[in-house]
């Protein structure tokens, strides 16, 4: 009996060495949160067609699990087909995934192209956000200049004006308490755009 608990006490001490070297390492996924194994996502993905189902299951693919480059490099070649689903929610999970989550600039020509062509407003402003997070911070006057263009466009559906709006401010390199609010109330939606900020950003832009 003795001999038991000595032995439990001393797994345990084991355990918390081997823990505490995997988080030096940076590999301590492999005792918490990441209990999904890339071989299982990937048969989830590839075998989900439910739509709802899978808006789900990528977005836990992008946030919750911690995986390596390696890993999301396995993954990207599943998720870049779901972006042509004919799930509105599966294309905008994908997308948001490749682009927003993980900033995969291969995947930037896909995101403006499902902005310009995809015939769901949502899917187009999540695919407007993720193509402006691959340029995050970089304060490019192109692309600050083209988020713009949409955002002045009141032809456009507001709520991707107000992606736009929201978009510019990633690019830029003004930090998140020295933006304005950028949820605005739609019913007075210009009013409410710092206009005199964005045009001095993108003066300012490279």
């Amino acid at each position: 009996m003795v001999i038991s608990v000595v032995g439990s006490i001393l797994d345990a001490v084991v355990v918390a060495k081997i823990s505490a070297k995997l988080v030096q390492s940076g590999n301590y996924k492999k005792l918490t949160t990441n209990i999904m194994n890339i071989e299982k996502m990937q048969q989830l993905l590839e075998n989900e067609s439910d739509g709802n189902k899978l808006y789900d299951l990528l977005i836990d693919c992008g946030k919750k699990y911690p995986w390596t480059p390696q890993e999301k490099n396995q993954l990207k070649n599943i998720i870049i087909k779901i972006c042509d689903d004919p799930s509105e929610q599966a294309r905008s999970a994908s997308i948001r995934v490749l682009c927003f989550y993980w900033e995969m600039e291969e995947f930037r020509d896909k995101a403006w192209e499902m902005f310009s062509y995809d015939k769901d407003d949502d899917t187009r402003s999540d695919a407007l956000i993720s193509w402006a997070n691959t340029y995050r911070k970089q304060n490019k006057a192109s692309v600050m200049k083209t988020l713009y263009s949409i955002l002045e466009d009141k032809n456009t559906e507001v709520n991707i004006r107000e992606t736009a709006y929201r978009s510019i401010f990633y690019v830029s390199p003004l930090t998140a308490e020295n933006r304005p609010n950028q949820i605005l109330d739609w019913d007075h939606f210009d009013e409410n755009v710092d206009w005199k900020l964005i045009e001095k950003m993108i003066s300012e832009a490279q």
